[in-house]
């Protein structure tokens, strides 16, 4: 018996298309289960909004990085660790029954300034100082003259020169040299900060915990363990049909009215109908899965950005309680080079301490691990610290990839951020992340509550987190 090959065609057609039975209907499907992803789904589930959010890792939280000692079973973040103090940061918390507690004064241990270029200990009479005071509140008034780039990407038309000036530059313009070493210990994961347009550091480091500097305003999880508010948080989004751990889109297509998601899951492949899409991810990220048009295609190759580590050491050699710190009286400002760390921070686990790290250019964690440990020992050894009993261990390593999507000067000047805010709403996909604000988990929390979840809610309480 012969089939037809136009039979054989539909019938092919029919299996590659899941059938109505097979479709997971959605109201809103998320893509990337981080800090801006979590907060969504918790939300929009507190207000009966059908969705699945899907996430690539086991868990949810991004770079969250909590640590638990094995022995002592203590915790310690040691990737995000302070909070603006703002209002969506004390309901989301207070919702899941975490407090939250004013950072804490520095605990009076050791810091001890090294070059980890050489190993040298810098005393501070190499150092630019000046009055650190005066220069952030003079950066605090240079930040009020652009208010509205702290809300969204709406820059002023043109986008004025001092934004565009390398942060260097500026600083020196206004006389603010004295505040470069504090944004390089505070915008970490931005190599080579002095060479970066000032709008992409004005940004990061925004007015909110410019403040929460200057006041001490920032609050920080009485746990010690931020990962548990994304533990409960899963738990509060999984039904057993809305939250997909270990999966990752394969395609997606977008319609007029509707979205359709093709996941591999644990499980197998799934098929997701949803009214709507909120993208949480980097948007180079969605290049391989996500039907981009030409121009989506266009605005999304020019990101440019750095990649940044935070590790855990064990058996460094550093006392307990010290904290290294990495500065370089010959280079400008005495900001570091970048491939490189920035400090040996103390860790409350007693022998443990957090390192970080950053490139301009993507290298391989054996890469960074090898340069963390051989630049221990040689700082060691110029601190004059005894050699441990048992080898420098790293017991954790997390990159984050793609970290601070910057654009070049000439694309802000064209007007690339007009641009990108116009992809809010297209094709029923709706985006947030660090990319459309910054890096900062409270400031994430606040412009997804106030820019993006009213456009995914037809009716919603704008007061509160739901008890």
């Amino acid at each position: 018996m012969r089939v037809s090959g136009a039979f054989l065609i539909a019938f092919s057609s029919a299996l590659a298309l899941p059938t109505s039975e097979k479709w997971i209907e959605k109201d809103v499907c998320i893509i990337g289960g981080g800090a801006s992803g979590t907060y969504a789904a918790v939300r929009l589930k507190q207000q009966h909004v059908d969705v699945a959010l899907i996430e690539k890792e086991g868990k949810l939280g991004g770079p969250v990085t909590t640590y638990t000692d094995s022995s002592t079973g203590q915790t310690y973040d040691y990737g995000v660790q302070v909070f603006s103090n703002l209002s969506v940061v004390h309901s989301f918390f207070h919702h899941f029954d975490i407090p939250l507690v004013q950072l804490p004064p520095p605990s009076g241990g050791d810091t001890k300034m090294m070059n980890f270029e050489t190993g040298e200990v810098v005393p501070p009479a190499q150092l630019y100082l000046g009055n650190l005071t005066e220069a952030m509140l003079g950066y605090a008034e240079q930040q009020a003259k652009y208010s509205s780039i702290f809300e969204d990407w709406d820059l002023p038309d043109p986008v004025p020169e001092d934004l565009l000036l390398p942060f260097g530059d500026f600083l020196k313009k206004h006389n603010l040299e004295a505040f470069a070493y504090i944004a390089f210990l505070y915008d970490q994961g931005i190599a080579n900060l002095l060479a970066q347009p000032t709008l992409y550091v004005m940004k990061y480091q925004d007015r909110v915990q410019i403040q929460d500097l200057l006041t001490g305003g920032f609050v920080v999880n009485g746990l010690q363990n931020n990962q548990l508010l994304y533990d409960r948080a899963a738990a509060a989004i999984d039904d057993g049909r809305s939250l997909y751990l270990n999966s990752y889109p394969t395609e997606i297509t977008r319609h007029s009215d509707r979205v359709e998601i093709t996941v591999v899951t644990k499980n197998g492949v799934k098929h997701i109908r949803a009214r709507k899409l909120l993208v949480t991810i980097p948007p180079k990220s969605t290049v391989s899965f996500l039907d981009l048009d030409r121009s989506e295609q266009t605005m999304f190759r020019q990101f440019n950005n750095s990649y940044y580590w935070n590790a855990i050491l064990k058996n460094t050699g550093i006392p307990v309680g010290t904290t290294l710190p990495n500065v370089n009286p010959e280079a400008p400002l005495n900001i570091p080079a970048m491939p490189g760390m920035y400090t040996f921070l103390a860790s409350p686990v007693p022998g443990l301490h957090a390192t970080y790290y950053s490139s301009p250019h993507n290298m391989s964690d054996e890469e960074v691990s090898a340069d963390i440990l051989s630049t221990l020992q040689r700082v060691r050894q110029g601190a004059g610290y005894p050699e441990p009993e048992h080898s420098p261990e790293l017991v954790a390593l997390h990159k984050w990839s793609q970290f601070e999507m910057t654009v070049s000067n000439d694309a802000i000047r064209k007007g690339f951020y007009n641009d990108l805010l116009a992809l809010q709403g297209k094709k029923n996909t709706w985006w947030t992340g660090a990319t459309w604000m910054n890096q900062a988990t409270a400031t994430l929390w606040r412009y997804t509550e106030e820019k993006v979840l009213p456009h995914l809610v037809p009716e919603r309480d704008i007061l509160r987190v739901q008890e």
